[in-house]
């Protein structure tokens, strides 16, 4: 008895988090919209390229931002480099005579810790984060700073794309991250969202509160305490970001967003406060409750195997697609989010692991 209790209220609530919650927000979105009064202004802007050895990359990068439409004197360009040991620096200062600007560390540090480390010295209204392998089209910037004239809008996130992903058995991956921006867009249009894509996102110079600077989701964390001081993170979908990263989505930097995921519960407790009903109700459901999915997996295994027995023939079934080599059609694409689903319980339970023991490192890359 006690099985088929735990059985029920375990599948409810994976059940709840992934398909009732994601349809009710979009319903709600389309019910009650807050739209953002956007305008034509352009705030001057810091943007921020942080980077660690991207030698290979980093010219590009640079030449990406510098043909950006937006208006050269309204716009700094820094690069901060975090100890890097190839030609990073070497390359970034090449770009000085056209007003490119570095900030070198001589000792890796971590990504966040040497972001606030140059903030003092970027003086625009508006920060820009973008990662090194990010690839901006000439009017992204115009459409994010477009949501700044709404004084309500703290936080701008970007729409983010793999490239790296054309051409490989990544159904699983875009499968998920088509699910994620359809949740993320009902989220901004009925009030806000919580994180942002680490790739490029926008805030507010007197928005930002500097987070700790061990965390390791910076993305989410510093888009939350936006939220938490009372304005909106929002998405903006004009506002396309390639990453050209071919590490993006692997096992490894799954486990790490899952520890980080584990550090921003203890971190911003806040999240849960009743005085903020809307923020902690999107927090549980779509955040928390994911969290431990893994366990909740577990749980319903176990009780599959002492009572509702029947339970294994949809477990055994998917374990057999993940294991399947299917690469294309309906199968194929079956066959790839079962493996995503298993890769990212597995690494949801490593990140979880490391978080209590410790372990979970403060550098990048």
């Amino acid at each position: 008895m006690i099985a088929h209790w735990i059985f029920w209220i375990s599948l409810g609530l994976i059940a709840y988090c992934s398909l009732l919650y994601p349809l009710v927000v979009i319903l709600l979105a389309r019910l009650f919209p807050h739209p953002v009064r956007k305008g034509t202004a352009a705030p001057s802007v810091s943007f921020l390229i942080p980077a660690y050895n991207e030698e290979g990359i980093i010219g590009k990068k640079i030449e990406n931002t510098l043909a950006l439409d937006y208006p050269r004197d309204g716009m700094e360009i820094l690069v901060i480099s975090d100890g890097s040991r190839d030609r990073t620096e070497e390359i970034a200062r090449s770009y000085g005579d056209r007003g490119v600007m570095i900030k070198a560390f001589r000792e890796r540090q971590g990504k966040l810790r040497a972001l606030l480390n140059a903030l003092p010295e970027s003086k625009g209204e508006i920060f820009l984060f973008s990662d090194a392998s990010g690839m901006l089209p000439p009017d992204a910037v115009r459409e994010l700073t477009a949501n700044f004239a709404d004084e309500r809008v703290g936080c701008v996130c970007g729409y983010y794309r793999s490239p790296a992903l054309a051409g490989k058995e990544a159904h699983g991956e875009l499968l998920y991250w088509d699910y994620e921006f359809a949740l993320k867009r009902a989220q901004s249009r009925l009030y806000t969202l919580l994180g942002a894509t680490g790739a490029m996102y926008a805030v507010r110079r007197d928005c930002l509160v500097p987070p700790r600077p061990d965390i390791i989701n910076d993305d989410f964390v510093i888009p939350a305490l936006v939220a938490l001081g009372g304005r909106r993170v929002v998405l903006e979908e004009r506002a396309v970001v390639d990453d050209l990263d071919p590490t993006m989505g692997n096992f490894r930097s799954r486990v790490r967003v899952a520890a980080g995921n584990w550090q921003q519960l203890f971190y911003l407790p806040q999240l849960l406060s009743p005085l903020k009903p809307l923020i902690a109700w999107q927090y549980v459901s779509h955040k928390l409750l994911r969290m431990v999915v893994p366990i909740l997996l577990i749980l319903i295994f176990i009780c599959s195997l002492v009572s509702v027995h029947w339970a294994l023939v949809p477990i055994l079934i998917t374990a057999a697609l993940s294991i399947l080599p299917l690469r294309s059609g309906r199968a194929g694409i079956a066959c790839a989010a079962a493996r995503k689903l298993f890769a990212g319980v597995a690494a949801a339970l490593c990140g979880m692991v490391l978080f209590l023991t410790g372990r979970a490192g403060r550098a990048w890359k």
